[in-house]
């Protein structure tokens, strides 16, 4: 009944006083919705501030990371130097100890199908009782499938001293295998056992010997302008870099006195890089992983006052650390051409319809206009002139414009006499691209003297009796090409007709070059007479290749005239006569090579040999007037380039004396096409440019995109090391630019490469290309067997320039193996080295990460930014766990029931409350009288709150982190703390 009451009581207080009924439920849901904020306001709070010190413990915990990195990066690099220094030390020890030393002077790489001299030194300082019963012997292995001597030597230090001649006879490689490897052996064996036991590590006698090529990105240049250079070198045999670092240095040196140009030089090193945006440089490395050597690359900025003239570009190669010896051991050039004025727009060129002229003689030239790379027809021919020795030439004949091929022909007579032998032609266009451009070319005018020279294919002369073939080059003193026309006789008939090889449309094929086939007759002799050039000095024949009957019968001027020509070698009536049927050949077709022997049945080795390795051989006996054809090469072998073709003869054997080596009888050079092939496509993506343009040009300044593909000859892809330039269509390319397979495949194998001009187009499919080529060929008079002393170790002597140039550049050159203190120090160097570099890349990158560790701690942008969230969160905290009661306070709050606060003088409403409720709240309260609204007065007496224990406009002590309402909670209230929470309620 009391409790009944009560709630009577309260819902007569609801429904008497007036503005203040209001909903319970709603009261009671306002204070869990702002409870629901506070707490979660300060759980934001609370998290912002975790935040900012897990930064702070995840800064130092880097830091300390790194620290210990660099530590044991640091650790790491002392202790591998550590091992390095004691193992150099215990090398030094051993070398000292060692009683045993050999060393070998040998060519640079042996010619196959040659002699081959060495020299091989023993130091042998150990006690008898260990060379007791032993011998020491010096053998040449073929290894292949197997492990063959195919030569041997005793050594005996004791009788002859440290220093033993050795010569690899020519009959050895007979025993030799196609790509069988050649190594020198310095073994001791047990006369009683007759076990072997090696003395030193196997020398190498196969090379490497390597080849450069060296390049610009164009021919010619104005002074200001970028030279971009590259150089390539490649091991002749196997087209494969140096497996080592090179040392190269780069100068442009003037014209005349051939000195640097100032600035103009630089040294670098071999090893490719790319650079990424970032910064990072990386070796470049091939598919297996290996680092990319033998390129070199750079560039001059050419001087804005740089005189015009012909510059050259000059590599050679530095000596490495530990004095390795240079992979190149001459140095390479290249021609640079500098003048000033306009850049040109169009391609120009001059050429002739012959190699040269004679004074007198009508000059055939053609001027060609091309824009990039086709032919501009109808361009208006504006200017020709001609200047002889500085003075002016009248009847120039020249169109008024370009034929369908863009060319324009102009022929003119030379005077009578030029002493000077300056003739120049040149010739301005006016291009349908706008402007005019000029092209000039000093035109080949030759003297009254020839050098003509004859080359018979079976070696050094013809034999009677059998057809023999002979080639001839035709020059001027200066080594100009001159053609010539005229025919071979011997005085009473007319044996074959001469005339030198050309084509008016490819300047590659006029070289002055020709060849014929005529029999030689026992007792006669034959020479060649000129008809062309017209005046030319021809020698009088005083040694009487005539018979006196004969001459008598032409009488008079004739018989003068019959006695002027260039004698022809002298025939021999005893021989082997060698003619190669086919000169240029692809994979899988043989080489047929027709064998004459002449006065007796000869025993004969033929030989093929292809970039300094043996690529075929075969035994035939040949009888006299039976020719024999021997089929070299026939399988599929892919290598390509000079093959060199050489006949050796079987002497035979005198009882009582050493085997008599293989005497090479007749050689010359063919070529044969490679059957590896790296095929090349690309794809050019540019921005559409605001004005059109011709197909394939593009704007300077504009951003071009090349995709290249690179596949094999059997179109699977291939990995390659590609270059390119971008250079004005007005470019033209020199006459001695060549690409780079040209290089490889041929230039190495002739006398003076740097002279053959247009070489590129030996090499095409042009009907005119591979006969060119045969005469080239044919034309190289040395041999390699003739440049090898008679005997071991004779000094021979000093070969002309060229074939000095050439032997170097084919390994004929002494070098010394490494010394055994020298070689146990690379070896160590080249295990350690790598090892060190890598360790102090480490502590160098350890390094970098602290400082970039450090400076991360030292930016305190994050820690502001995360305080700077908790800062704000607190206020938002405080906010949501006020509510409106900040607005107002204590101004119609919601309060639970069971928390109605009893205040002195308040009246009536206050205290009926409070009676009302008293020890309701022991029980649930009702759902529906959850809340109660009180309307208090504006300003309230100062007095102390029941339930908040403190008076009113007392100030507050702050709130605890994370506290949504205070430091005690109200007891029972629905959906709030009780008081085992120990919060406090709010003063209300």
């Amino acid at each position: 009944m009391p409790a009944v009451l009560a709630w009577a009581v309260a819902a007569a207080v609801l429904i008497a006083v007036p503005g203040t009924v209001v909903s319970v439920l709603e009261i009671f849901d306002r204070a869990a919705a702002a409870n629901r904020d506070a707490r979660a306001a300060w759980r934001a709070a609370d998290d912002a501030v975790g935040a900012v010190e897990t930064v702070r413990l995840r800064r130092a915990q880097s830091l300390s990371d790194a620290g210990l990195k660099l530590a044991a990066a640091e650790q790491a690099q002392a202790s591998l130097l550590s091992k390095w220094v004691s193992a150099q030390k215990e090398a030094v020890q051993a070398d000292a100890n060692r009683k045993l030393v050999v060393e070998v002077q040998k060519p640079a790489t042996v010619q196959p199908g040659a002699p081959n001299d060495f020299l091989v030194v023993v130091r042998d300082s150990r006690p008898l009782w260990e060379t007791a019963g032993k011998r020491m012997v010096a053998e040449v292995h073929a290894v292949d499938a197997s492990d063959a001597v195919i030569f041997s030597q005793p050594l005996d230090p004791e009788r002859k001293g440290d220093t033993h001649p050795l010569r690899l006879p020519a009959a050895a490689w007979a025993q030799v295998k196609p790509n069988a490897e050649l190594y020198l052996v310095v073994a001791q064996v047990d006369e009683k056992t007759l076990a072997r036991t090696e003395l030193q590590e196997r020398v190498r006698l196969a090379g490497p010997a390597f080849a450069t090529l060296l390049v610009t990105d164009k021919a010619a240049y104005r002074p200001g302008e970028r030279l971009f250079f590259r150089s390539l070198t490649l091991d002749r045999a196997t087209f494969r870099p140096p497996g080592r670092e090179q040392v190269l240095r780069y100068e442009l040196r003037r014209p005349g006195d051939h000195r640097t140009v100032s600035g103009l030089s630089v040294t670098g090193t071999t090893g490719l890089v790319r650079v990424s945006g970032a910064g990072r440089v990386d070796l470049v490395r091939t598919a297996d992983g290996q680092p990319v050597r033998g390129v070199g690359c750079g560039e001059f900025v050419l001087p804005e006052d740089l005189a015009d003239g012909d510059y050259t570009l000059v590599l050679h190669e530095q000596e490495l650390p530990g004095g390795r010896p240079p992979t190149v051991p001459l140095p390479v050039t290249r021609t640079v051409t500098v003048r000033t004025g306009a850049a040109d727009t169009c391609r120009k060129q001059i050429g002739f319809r012959a190699a040269a002229f004679a004074p007198g003689q009508t000059v055939d030239a053609w001027a060609e206009l091309k824009f990039q790379d086709k032919a501009l027809p109808g361009a208006a021919v504006t200017a020709v002139t001609a200047q002889a020795d500085g003075e002016p030439l009248d009847g120039i004949e020249a169109p008024k414009e370009t034929d369908a091929d863009g060319r324009a022909r102009i022929r003119f007579r030379l005077p009578a006499e030029v002493p000077d032998g300056d003739v120049r032609l040149r010739v301005t266009f006016r291009t349908p691209l706008g402007g005019e451009e000029t092209v000039a070319q000093r035109v080949p005018v030759v003297g009254n003297r020839l050098k003509v020279e004859f080359f018979p294919e079976c070696g050094d002369t013809v034999v009677a009796g059998v057809p023999c073939k002979v080639y001839v080059r035709a020059t001027t003193p200066a080594g100009q090409p001159v053609d010539i026309r005229g025919t071979v006789t011997d005085g009473r008939e007319e044996l074959a007709k001469v005339e030198s090889l050309r084509d008016d449309r490819h300047p590659g094929a006029n070289r002055g070059l020709a060849a014929f086939t005529y029999t030689p007759k026992l007792g006669g002799r034959a020479w060649l007479k000129l008809d062309a050039p017209a005046g030319a000095y021809a020698p009088i024949l005083t040694s009487g290749p005539v018979p006196s009957s004969a001459v008598a019968l032409f009488g008079g001027p004739g018989a003068v005239a019959a006695r002027t020509g260039f004698l022809l070698p002298e025939q021999a009536s005893d021989g082997v006569v060698m003619s190669v049927l086919d000169p240029v050949t692809a994979p899988g077709t043989p080489i047929r090579v027709r064998l004459y022997s002449v006065g007796r049945v000869r025993t004969l080795v033929v030989g093929a040999y292809t970039r300094g390795h043996l690529s075929d051989t075969q035994k035939v006996v040949v009888e006299p007037e039976l020719p024999q054809i021997v089929r070299l090469m026939a399988g599929p072998d892919p290598r390509g380039g000079v093959v060199r073709v050489t006949a050796f003869e079987e002497l035979a054997e005198v009882p009582g004396e050493p085997k008599p080596d293989l005497k090479p009888v007749a050689e010359r050079l063919v070529f044969r096409k490679p059957g590896e092939e790296l095929k090349l496509q690309y794809a050019i993506r540019t921005a559409a440019p605001a004005a059109p343009l011709p197909a394939g040009t593009f704007r300077a300044g504009s951003e071009v995109q090349l995709s290249v593909t690179a596949t094999d000859e059997k179109g699977a892809p291939a990995a390659a090391v590609l270059w390119a330039a971008a250079v004005n269509s007005g470019v033209a390319p020199g006459a001695k630019d060549r690409l780079m397979p040209t290089h490889f495949l041929l230039a190495g194998e002739v006398k003076s490469p740097d002279d053959l001009e247009y070489a590129d187009f030996l090499l095409t499919d042009d009907p005119r290309a591979g006969e060119a080529l045969d005469l080239l060929l044919g034309t190289q008079g040395w041999r390699r067997f003739v440049e090898q002393p008679a005997h071991p170790h004779v000094r021979a002597p000093f070969p002309s320039p060229d074939v000095a140039r050439l032997l170097v550049q084919n390994g004929q050159y002494a070098t010394w193996t490494e010394p055994a203190p020298v070689r146990d120090q690379r070896k160590l160097f080249e295990t350690y080295a790598p090892l060190y570099e890598t360790a102090v890349r480490a502590v160098a990158q350890a390094k970098l990460d602290l400082d970039a560790v450090g400076a991360t701690a030292r930016d305190t942008t994050e820690i502001e930014r995360t305080a700077a969230a908790a800062a704000s969160a607190r206020p938002r905290a405080r906010e949501a766990e006020g509510g409106d009661r900040r607005r107002r306070p204590c101004a119609g709050a919601a309060v639970p029931l069971g928390g109605v606060v009893r205040r002195r003088g308040t009246g009536r409403v206050c205290s009926l409350l409070r009676r009302a409720v008293a020890g309701a709240t022991d029980r649930p309260v009702p759902a529906r009288l959850q809340y109660a609204r009180v309307r208090w007065p504006r300003r309230l007496p100062r007095g102390r709150c029941r339930l908040g224990r403190r008076r009113h406009g007392e100030r507050r002590g702050p709130r605890p982190s994370g506290s949504p309402i205070g430091k005690r909670g109200l007891a029972d209230a629905p959906g709030r703390p009780g008081p085992s929470d120990g919060r406090r309620a709010p003063c209300v």
